[in-house]
């Protein structure tokens, strides 16, 4: 073979090498890292978005909490379905307050009661129905149960009933009354929904049908009379807390007595709970008091300082409100709308709850601002705030207001 040959075979088969290297080595390897660069890119964006909705100012926290406070507003109202025991203690107590002579009282098992028509427009449901499909539909997303067939389509919403029928006798008027009115200024809900009375040497006797309806607890966990310990959730923020003193003058409950029977009701105009940004519940819940319904309430929910504005003014001879934050406001036309109310007493009084810093970075809390047009004082009554770091900060202070912390 000649040199040439050689030279052209040599040649040859480093071509064979150079294309057999790219074809089975390079070329395989350069597809897996193109594939492998889209990947990282691919999670490059995942990783983005993932720290998007994970981050504290992504407003589905805000959402949550918010539909949090709603739900316990909802709990505070009703029964939680496993509370049997508790209103047969409760309903004891009562009789017992109110020395109304009961001969027997006989129970229902708890059984699912028709309140309703889902056809009906939205303006036309009563509060129960609202609650009744609110937790519903809660309970069914976190639970993820399946409907029964037999409910599937069922155009009526069912929440569980227990009925009390309370057989009494040789009662007073004022101690059937009595019993009435504690059943009245009960936080949560007892309908009386029959009373059937005779009369006998003017003694009382009769029947009275108790309903009592049961909703499942989706965010907290009361604590119930018989148990008596346990870890039940988040705090209700509605709920007065041991040891509460207001150093003011205006007290903290209205008193109404009956038959020497002694029942409690909250004795101011607005409410207004602070927490920290780490809680279940928005950092800013406002409402009026003794709304059930919560249509009163707005929120706030800040890792720092929230703006709050309270407004009151008096215009023919009526009394008008206004107050906001800076996610919501009430009226929802804050500018030009007022909403008319009735002072419960002979001032204006605001109810502030704060609550203490546990942690170094805890820097929510409010400037509040507060703006007093009437001929009425506008009390502020704040009760456990932090005393080295207060959440609460007095902006703007206009009009006869006195604050008492």
């Amino acid at each position: 073979m000649s040199k040439r040959e050689k030279n052209m075979l040599l040649f040859l088969i480093g071509i064979v090498i150079v294309f057999g290297y790219y074809k089975f080595i390079y070329t395989p390897q350069h597809e897996k890292i193109v594939k492998l660069q889209m990947q990282v890119e691919e999670m490059e964006k995942n990783k983005l978005n993932f720290e998007k909705i994970l981050s504290p100012k992504n407003k589905i926290y805000k959402e949550y909490k918010i539909l949090n406070s709603k739900i316990l507003l909802a709990e505070r109202n009703f029964y939680s379905d496993e509370a049997q025991e508790d209103i047969i203690v409760e309903l004891d107590s009562i009789i017992k307050k109110s020395n109304l002579k009961v001969v027997s009282i006989s129970f229902t098992e708890p059984k699912k009661e028709e309140i309703g028509s889902n056809e009906k427009k939205k303006e036309e449901k009563s509060l129960l129905e609202q609650y009744s499909n609110m937790y519903q539909e809660i309970g069914n997303k976190i639970t993820e149960k399946k409907i029964d067939k037999e409910n599937k389509d069922d155009k009526t919403d069912k929440v569980k009933k227990i009925t009390a029928n309370i057989v009494f006798e040789r009662n007073s008027f004022s101690e059937l009354m009595d019993f009435l009115t504690q059943l009245e200024f009960k936080t949560k809900r007892t309908v009386v929904k029959n009373i059937s009375i005779n009369m006998e040497s003017n003694l009382l006797r009769g029947i009275i049908t108790l309903d009592y309806y049961l909703i499942p607890y989706v965010v907290s966990k009361e604590e119930s009379i018989l148990r008596m310990s346990g870890d039940y959730g988040v705090d209700n923020p509605f709920k007065y807390f041991k040891g509460y003193n207001v150093r003011g003058k205006t007290d903290d409950f209205q008193t109404f007595v009956s038959n020497g029977s002694k029942v409690a009701r909250e004795n101011f105009d607005f409410y207004m709970g602070l927490r920290p940004i780490t809680a279940d519940l928005p950092t800013v819940v406002i409402g009026r008091s003794n709304d059930n319904s919560g249509n009163s309430y707005i929120y706030g929910d800040n890792a720092g300082i929230e703006k709050v504005e309270f407004r009151f003014m008096k215009h023919n001879g009526k009394y008008y409100y206004k107050y906001k934050t800076q996610l919501q406001s009430m009226p929802k036309n804050y500018k030009d709308d007022m909403i008319p109310f009735i002072p419960i007493g002979k001032n204006i009084v605001l109810r502030i709850v704060s609550s203490l810093r546990k942690e170094e970075n805890d820097n929510s809390g409010v400037y509040l601002s507060l703006i007093n047009d009437t001929d009425l004082k506008l009390e502020v009554n704040i009760s456990n705030d932090d005393p080295e770091k207060p959440r609460i900060n007095i902006a703007t202070k206009k009009g006869n207001i006195v604050i008492h912390r």
